[in-house]
């Protein structure tokens, strides 16, 4: 599993890459992928639920940023796609909602209007049943094509449900029944798409509901149409919240499980004083519309029968328009979908297999500087001679990283000295910590805390974390072919490898995940295996072009150092690192990690830092002018920045005096003249 690490503006490194939910605040998902068939009896007596949707994705960047925090919170929701953004960039992600527990729902093709007229000529109008039968239909089956799962339910862009210019035409009449799909409102709408600069509000907005209201209710945000940094953000400061006042988060297809109902049939418009749809709001089916002629008639019909949850609607390969579904589905028709995700190596295809026989095995794949070893199913071999009854993802392994020769890092010294590993928490949360016990083997304990903040900036984010890294000359990486490492350690971490790259503000790493192991673990990472983040793989801003894997990183941009990190909040990591050789570097010369780890590199005319200490940075600069001056962590995250006028010759400038001790790196970028620079904080 690959971590998606995020950085976000100036405040965010190697957050949100550990995906383990906090033990204080959230508990973790009782299984990955799909869950069947809930009950209120898999729950604690007393558990309220609230079901948490999003709508208008999926994209690279906003969806990606919600899943880590989902996953790292323990939630479930319903994501309400648009079929026109099921592509090969998204389909990972949306294949990813499923393995971690979400589903994935129907917003439509292309978000059209459905009823008001909105924006003639700029938002798309549908005024028939065949155009809205059409919206429908494609996106369900682009859906099932990618995770192999019909969608549960739709939900109407703008939530507008065929009242097409208050005329009374109902262009969705009879749509749910036919495609077997609810369809679904909301009754707790923080209107977060207009509210991006206050996250606390999107937040307050929901607490402030009474639990009945929440109770079995269903709350609608967005993760695309737009920024949507202030959602991400929000989700921290509600959702630990709802769990201490005895909610577990759930998709819609969840909720309706756990209530015992089955949604309500799609009725068109009730009369009165204005038109307005029956639809449902919420899974307990009471009334909670603002409208005082809101189910009038008391009229209820449902959609499904009773066993709806166990029913086979959902993975069959015939649609469910094309299909009888009183009757099962035929086995000759059920069909899984078998992804093979190579890791970096040649591309594998996915393979279509009727439910009950086996896939075959695909030719082995290859990889740069890798040997092929096998398939594995959750970390697990896999045999090829099970049958499928389900659709699943098969990741490769390697098992070499090629060279030939090797250094190792543990307890690697010259000169009668030893490689110093330095430890680092995120200022910006007092209760995280970085602490090492040991050096040889390297043992530390990072612990992150839980009262992460909001910036004062509202567009940004703070993202807790706490590490140990170590570096090395500059250009040592230029031979590496891999890292083998050999540990212990409690929680899931990750090892990461930073670059000189950028996407707007945001440094490019690449990281591979260290499964939390209680005995000692042996894993061989090749270069390809160090993955950028996955909401970075949209690359129009990058600085470095499309590079989604080390191994294709210009070697003059990969930065020598490593550094292991895990952000879950109010967890510790015990770790013990036992071993770390890097490859294809020869090994047993002293030379070549220099005694002295203040290593500059500079281009145009001359610049020099002559000293930093307590926040006071001073510097020579050979011409007067505007210069850009900032302080990152090895992973490139920025600590402090600013810009200032200085003139030529010796300047002292204010910044950075809350940076803890540890090895930073120091940028001073002018019209003619950049100087990168490490240096260690005692």
């Amino acid at each position: 599993m690959k971590f998606s690490v995020k950085f976000n503006n100036l405040l965010l490194t190697f957050a949100c890459v550990c995906v383990c939910a906090s033990v204080i605040f959230a508990q973790p998902a009782r299984n990955q992928g799909r869950r069947e068939d809930l009950s209120r009896s898999d729950f604690p007596p007393g558990t309220k639920f609230v079901a948490l949707t999003f709508d208008d994705g999926p994209n690279t960047t906003y969806t990606v940023q919600v899943l880590d925090e989902l996953k790292r919170l323990g939630a479930h929701a319903s994501f309400y796609i648009q079929g026109q953004k099921v592509n090969p960039q998204t389909i990972p992600i949306l294949q990813r909602m499923v393995h971690e527990g979400h589903d994935i729902d129907n917003h439509s093709w292309n978000h059209p209007s459905f009823g008001q007229d909105l924006e003639p000529g700029t938002i798309p109008q549908i005024t028939t049943a065949v155009a809205a039968r059409d919206q429908l239909r494609r996106t369900s089956q682009a859906i099932f094509d990618a995770v192999g799962f019909w969608p549960f339910s739709f939900r109407a862009p703008f939530l507008e449900w065929g009242t097409f210019a208050w005329s009374g035409i109902d262009v969705l009449a009879g749509l749910d029944r036919e495609m077997a799909m609810a369809f679904i409102d909301t009754g707790i709408d923080p209107a977060d798409f207009n509210n991006q600069g206050n996250p606390q509000g999107i937040a307050s907005n929901i607490l402030g509901r009474s639990d009945a209201v929440l109770d079995g209710g269903i709350i609608l945000l967005h993760d695309c149409g737009g920024p949507r940094h202030g959602t991400v953000a929000s989700l921290q400061l509600f959702i630990p919240q709802l769990r201490q006042r005895g909610f577990e988060i759930v998709t819609v297809r969840e909720l309706f499980m756990i209530m015992g109902n089955s949604p309500e049939l799609f009725g068109g418009l009730w009369g009165g004083s204005a038109m307005w749809p029956r639809v449902n709001q919420r899974a307990d089916l009471q009334n909670t519309h603002t409208t005082p002629t809101w189910r009038t008639d008391g009229i209820t019909e449902r959609l499904f029968s009773e066993d709806w949850m166990t029913r086979d609607w959902w993975t069959c390969s015939t649609a469910p328009w094309d299909r009888d579904l009183s009757q099962p589905c035929d086995p000759s028709q059920q069909r899984f979908t078998v992804s093979f995700n190579t890791v970096g190596g040649s591309a594998v295809s996915s393979a279509s297999v009727v439910g009950g026989s086996t896939v075959n095995r695909p030719a082995d794949p290859t990889r740069d500087n890798s040997a092929f070893d096998t398939w594995l199913l959750n970390g697990t071999p896999f045999d090829f001679s099970t049958p499928i009854t389900a659709s699943i993802t098969l990741v490769a392994r390697w098992n070499s990283v090629g060279g030939g020769q090797y250094q190792e890092v543990i307890g690697w010294t010259w000169d009668g000295g030893q490689i110093t590993w330095t430890s680092r928490a995120d200022a910006h949360d007092r209760n995280s910590s970085a602490n090492i016990s040991n050096q040889n083997p390297l043992t530390a304990a990072l612990h992150v805390g839980i009262n992460d903040t909001i910036s004062r900036n509202p567009n940004v984010i703070n993202w807790t974390w706490a590490n140990v890294s170590a570096f090395f000359t500059a250009g040592l990486f230029n031979n590496l072919t891999g890292v083998e490492i050999t540990y212990t350690s409690n929680l899931p971490a990750m090892l990461t490898i930073g670059s000189t790259a950028r996407l707007g503000d945001d440094a490019v790493v690449y990281s591979v995940e260290l499964p939390a192991s209680a005995t000692q673990n042996t894993l061989m990472f090749s270069l390809s295996d160090f993955e950028a983040p996955q909401w970075m793989w949209d690359w129009d801003n990058a600085d470095a072009g499309t590079i989604r894997y080390l191994n294709d990183v210009a070697k003059a941009n990969i930065i020598s150092g490593l550094e292991i990190a895990h952000e879950n909040r109010g967890e510790t990591l015990n770790i013990t690192v036992s071993s770390i050789k890097l490859h294809g570097i020869s090994g047993g010369n002293p030379s070549v990690i220099p005694s002295s780890r203040n290593v500059s590199r500079t281009s145009g005319n001359a610049l020099a830092i002559n000293s930093f200490n307590a926040g006071n940075l001073n510097l020579n600069v050979s011409s007067a002018g505007m210069y850009n001056v900032s302080i990152h962590d090895i992973s490139g995250r920025v600590l402090a920045q600013t810009s200032a006028s200085l003139t030529a010759g010796a300047n002292s400038l204010q910044l950075g005096q809350n940076i803890a001790r540890g090895v930073v790196i120091v940028r001073v970028q002018g019209a003619n003249a950049t100087l990168t620079r490490r240096i260690s904080i005692r």
